[in-house]
């Protein structure tokens, strides 16, 4: 499955910029947006810019990702992109690795992908948790990263993550990454069937005829 960008040609609400001048103008750029001035909000997004924000710097990029008010460029999002998270801007995280895992603005780089799914993990991004055991279970097909993409697999689960509860559940059916398990399987494949993942509800019926 295509992994998707979220933001959509954002402009920071209430970014934390040391530099006034920086926080007028992305607070002036975010209301002419707001009116549908979008051209105006562009300039005021590279003046921002060019006084170093990374917050500029990603919401640019997401202008060229999804190409609404000016021409889409996977190349020169990618260049702002990787300023931005250079700068430690968290959502700047998350949209790189999407463009290094599908091959946009840059080739094809998995292990990359990994590296920045992580990076927006360790920032707090709770989605990325999925990402990180997603990859980490292609790309490190040992013991050790079974084990390593499981406790990812397990943080993501605990938030109501439902493909996250399914995949503990199966890991815990086939003993992959973990011990075997088939009470703690029927569990999690449980929480994941109440969201409707017709896959675990599947998975659920074999192990237990009885639902």
């Amino acid at each position: 499955m295509q992994r998707q960008h979220r933001a959509r040609c954002s402009v920071p609400d209430s970014p934390n910029e040391p530099q006034s001048k920086v926080q007028d103008l992305l607070a002036k750029a975010r209301k002419e947006a707001l009116r549908g001035r979008h051209g105006a909000a562009w300039e005021d997004l590279h003046g921002a810019y060019a006084l170093g924000s990374p917050a500029a710097a990603y919401a640019i990029a997401t202008w060229y990702l999804h190409g609404e008010h000016v021409e889409a460029d996977w190349t020169l999002a990618v260049q702002f992109l990787e300023e931005a998270a250079a700068a430690e801007w968290p959502e700047a995280f998350w949209d790189l690795a999407v463009c290094y895992e599908e091959g946009q603005g840059k080739p094809k780089d998995l292990d990359t992908a990994l590296e920045l799914y992580q990076r927006a993990a360790l920032a707090g991004d709770r989605e990325a948790w999925f990402e990180v055991a997603r990859l980490t279970e292609v790309l490190r097909p040992s013991e050790a990263g079974r084990r390593e993409a499981f406790r990812w697999y397990q943080k993501a689960a605990e938030t109501g993550d439902a493909e996250a509860q399914y995949a503990v559940g199966w890991a815990y059916e086939y003993g992959h990454g973990t011990d075997k398990n088939l009470h703690a399987a029927i569990e999690w494949y449980r929480r994941a069937s109440e969201q409707d993942h017709e896959d675990a509800l599947d998975a659920l019926q074999d192990l237990d005829p009885t639902i």
